[in-house]
C-alpha cells in the first residue's frame, strides 16, 4: 500500500518529500512516506514551528497524487487526513476532535498537526505532500504555547513509534481510498461531526474585534462559517479568525 523512506534526521519531512517529488517526477511515487526520528527545522502552518524530541514522536510526510481533484476542492484532502488521524485515536478508545482547519485535539490540548502543500498542474492537483506531526512519547514541551499533549501523557504507556506510524498510515490510507472513490458527502459529514467545539458558543478573535459564535458549517473552499447569537452568518479563511 505504501513504502516508507526512513531518515535519521532531516530539516523537514515536507521539504524532503517535495524535493523527492521533483527528482522523481517521471516515476510512480504516489503513496511514498517520508519518516524521520528528528527534524531540525520542523514547521507547522505559517511561521509556526513543530517541537519534537528525537525518537519520541511521529514525524512524517505522505505523497499523494489526487489528479481527480480540481484546485477548488483541495480542502477535502485536509478533511480526509484529519479523519484518518481521528480514527487512529478512536481505535485506542481515545476521543479526538478536529480544530478547524486541521489541528487534532484531545482533552482541549493539541496532539497532532497537519501541514499540506499541494502542487497544481492545469485543472487538477498533481501532488499533495502531507506533513504530520503526532505526539507519541514526549512528556515535556518547552517552547509551545498551544497546550500540547502526547499519547503517553494520556495513557501513561510508552509506545513503539514505528508501530504507531504504521497504524496511523493504515487509517489514513483507508480514508484516502474513500476520497479516490469520490465519497465526498460522507467525508464532509464525518469531518463536520468531529469538529472541536461544534455546536457550542465560543469566543473568537478577528483582526479587529472579538465575537461570540458557534460553528455553522464549513464551505466547499474550507472556510469556517460561524453563526453569532444574533443569527449573523460570518465566513473566514484560515488565519482570518482565531478561536480563543
Amino acid at each position: 500500500m505504501y513504502q516508507i523512506i526512513n531518515l535519521e534526521t532531516t530539516d523537514s519531512t515536507n521539504k524532503f518529500a517535495n524535493m523527492f517529488v521533483k527528482k522523481n517526477k517521471d516515476k510512480n511515487i504516489c503513496g511514498t512516506v517520508v519518516s524521520t526520528k528528528y527534524q531540525n527545522s520542523g514547521k507547522g502552518t505559517g511561521n509556526n514551528i513543530w517541537e519534537s524530541e528525537k525518537d519520541k514522536n511521529i514525524l512524517a510526510s505522505i505523497i499523494f497524487c489526487p489528479h481527480f481533484l480540481p484546485p477548488n476542492q483541495q480542502f477535502i484532502i485536509s478533511k480526509t487526513i484529519s479523519l484518518g488521524i481521528i480514527k487512529y485515536f478512536a481505535n485506542k478508545n481515545i476521543e479526538a476532535k478536529i480544530k478547524w482547519p486541521n489541528d487534532i485535539y484531545v482533552s482541549n490540548k493539541k496532539i497532532a498537526g497537519i501541514l499540506i502543500e499541494n502542487s497544481i498542474l492545469g485543472s487538477c492537483i498533481s501532488t499533495s505532500v502531507i506533513g504530520i506531526g503526532l505526539n507519541i512519547n514526549q512528556s515535556i514541551f518547552l517552547f509551545s504555547d498551544k497546550k500540547p499533549i502526547s499519547l503517553y501523557q494520556i495513557t501513561n504507556i510508552i509506545y513503539d513509534v514505528e508501530k504507531e506510524l504504521n497504524l496511523l498510515l493504515n487509517n489514513i490510507f483507508k480514508e484516502y481510498e474513500k476520497l479516490t472513490e469520490k465519497k465526498f458527502i460522507k467525508i464532509d459529514e464525518e469531518y463536520f461531526d468531529n469538529l472541536y467545539r461544534k455546536g457550542k458558543y465560543t469566543n473568537y478573535k478577528t483582526s479587529d474585534k472579538k465575537i461570540v459564535a458557534k460553528i455553522h458549517s464549513i464551505d466547499t473552499l474550507g472556510r469556517l462559517v460561524l453563526k453569532t447569537k444574533e443569527d449573523k452568518i460570518l465566513k473566514f479563511c484560515f488565519k482570518e479568525v482565531e478561536m480563543l
